[in-house]
């Protein structure tokens, strides 16, 4: 069962991630015109179009926690999902920042043709968060390991994310 959140709750979390949102969506408002500039340069394209991929995506999943705290109703929508397209969804939100920070993902996965029943919005979210949280700790140059498997006996996601190459970066260890 999921959790349930208190009225005071479901009203100060979504003006607290509008502003996030609207923020995000500012800078990429201010980062376009960069891209309008005489003269195409592949690398600042590709740097430009990353920075707009990542703040976009932080505005779309901060607008769908949004939504999912000031619904009435918190029931996950669970259906049968194929777990390599939660993980490859996951992976296409995160690219963009890992690009950026300079660290590689080094993927693992025994995920094919395994099937569980979830939220699969909920999943994704929940993923990328973790990669998330632990590519902020990383320091460009180091590689991110992403081991990603099933069970057989009670269908769930085992999903481990390390980094062992390089040490976590010190302004990252009050995180």
């Amino acid at each position: 069962p999921m959790p349930t959140l208190s009225e005071e709750s479901r009203r100060t979390h979504p003006a607290a991630g509008l502003r996030g949102v609207t923020s995000r969506l500012a800078f990429v408002s201010a980062v376009m015109p960069a891209l309008d500039v005489a003269g195409y340069d592949p690398l600042r394209w590709s740097v430009l179009t990353d920075l707009m991929k990542v703040e976009m995506e932080r505005a779309r999943s901060t607008a769908s926690a949004i939504e999912w705290l000031s619904s009435s109703t918190v029931a996950p929508f669970r259906e049968s999902l194929e777990a390599t397209a939660v993980l490859d969804a996951a992976l296409e939100a995160i690219r963009p920042e890992a690009r950026l920070q300079g660290v590689k993902l080094d993927v693992d996965s025994t995920l094919d043709g395994y099937r569980l029943s979830a939220d699969r919005a909920m999943l994704v979210r929940g993923l990328t968060g973790l990669i998330q949280g632990m590519l902020a700790l990383s320091r460009s140059g180091s590689t991110l390991r992403i081991a990603c498997s099933g069970t057989a006996v009670r269908p769930a996601l085992i999903v481990a994310v390390t980094q062992h190459d390089r040490e976590v970066a010190p302004e990252a260890l009050d995180r």
